[in-house]
């Protein structure tokens, strides 16, 4: 049974179906482990004509065809992915390349993004551990913000409920920083 997809390197759309009724709409990626098994057990080449897709049976044959340039290449399904958003099919560097895919577009439009969108969340995970560690130190000042906190509480004979008080409001910004972070990560997130 051969499936037909067409595919745009560099971001445009890509038709995907068992027969002309059956299409998707969707975007390419590149991807290539070399030398690692595959869902289907196979080991990855990617100087081959192999894909991964998410439901094709593996062994399913797909015509791939670039929009841009008319290009067309047809690969066979042994793996499963692609696992970012909007994306419908990954192939291997060999078959992006047959499609008239450049280096500079693969870094552009895949490579970049991906990594982007695996970078995020950690950079903004360590800021707020700087956050952490270093904040009412030098931003705010332990002398400034705890020595008001001890004065006033030397004045109510009220020690600890400052004290307490202080370590609230450097929760309450750790935590909402902590939230922001989480939500970020779960829009930009790799389906995995």
């Amino acid at each position: 049974m051969s499936v037909r997809l067409r595919a745009a390197a560099c971001g445009a759309a890509m038709i995907c179906g068992c027969s002309p009724a059956m299409a998707q709409s969707g975007i390419a990626s590149i991807y290539a482990y070399a030398g690692e098994k595959t869902a289907s057990g196979q080991r990855a080449n990617p100087g081959g004509f192999t894909a991964a897709h998410r439901t094709l049976p593996f062994g399913t044959k797909v015509t791939v065809t670039n929009k841009r340039n008319g290009r067309s290449v047809t690969v066979r399904i042994n793996d499963r992915g692609p696992f970012v958003r909007g994306r419908i099919i990954d192939l291997t560097p060999a078959a992006a390349q047959a499609l008239g895919m450049t280096y500079p577009q693969t870094m552009g439009y895949i490579v970049l993004p991906q990594a982007f969108r695996n970078m995020v969340p950690v950079l903004l995970t360590q800021t707020i551990i700087l956050f952490q560690d270093t904040s009412l130190v030098y931003v705010i000042s332990v002398t400034d913000f705890f020595g008001a906190a001890s004065k006033v509480a030397q004045r109510d004979g009220r020690l600890v409920e400052m004290y307490l008080f202080a370590a609230a409001v450097y929760f309450v910004i750790s935590l909402a920083a902590s939230y922001w972070v989480r939500h970020l990560q779960h829009r930009i997130a790799i389906i995995r």
